[in-house]
């Protein structure tokens, strides 16, 4: 019972601390200004951007998006795109960027999105706006396209060129 009445009398004294009528308040009409947590950059690519779609990297543009896949990508999604072992298709891992995955289901806008922006849908993957420029996650994601077979590329292709033109994606 005792600490019943301690609950009410400790309650009662934090309503009346946060009462509207109170002026001592340090905060005009009780309200605090929280600032974003994350202020993300703007999307630096249109729908439409001449760097779409995205073909799989060849020559130079294979050697910089491997090299920077292994730096900022392949200790969460493996080395060879074989996603967060022991189950990379479980809630919360990350996915593998090969045909097994589906990252090929998505049209290069939204890859370049997630990259760009980070995702916390099933898992969180940072962003790394910050990180890298915009060419260099076209190299990034033209690198991975190199994992895929013909099918899934036809695919997604058109997928790129749906949401080009307004069409869905």
């Amino acid at each position: 019972m005792r600490n019943v009445v301690v609950s009410l009398l400790l309650t009662l004294g934090l309503l009346t601390a946060c009462d509207a009528s109170n002026s001592t308040t340090p905060f005009p009409n009780n309200q605090i200004d929280v600032p974003p947590l994350m202020t993300m950059p703007p999307m630096p690519l249109a729908l439409d951007d001449t760097r779409f779609p995205i073909m799989p990297a060849a020559e130079a543009q294979y050697d910089t998006g491997r090299a920077l896949y292994e730096q900022y990508c392949s200790s969460c999604h493996g080395l060879n795109g074989e996603g967060q072992q022991p189950d990379p298709l479980a809630f919360g891992m990350a996915p593998p960027h090969t045909d097994v995955g589906h990252t090929w289901h998505h049209p290069d806008q939204q890859n370049f999105q997630t990259v760009w922006t980070g995702r916390t849908v099933a898992g969180v993957m940072p962003s790394f706006a910050t990180q890298l420029t915009p060419d260099e996650i076209i190299a990034v994601l033209a690198y991975i396209k190199t994992w895929w077979s013909q099918q899934s590329l036809t695919v997604q292709l058109e997928r790129t060129e749906a949401t080009m033109n307004n069409e869905g994606g």
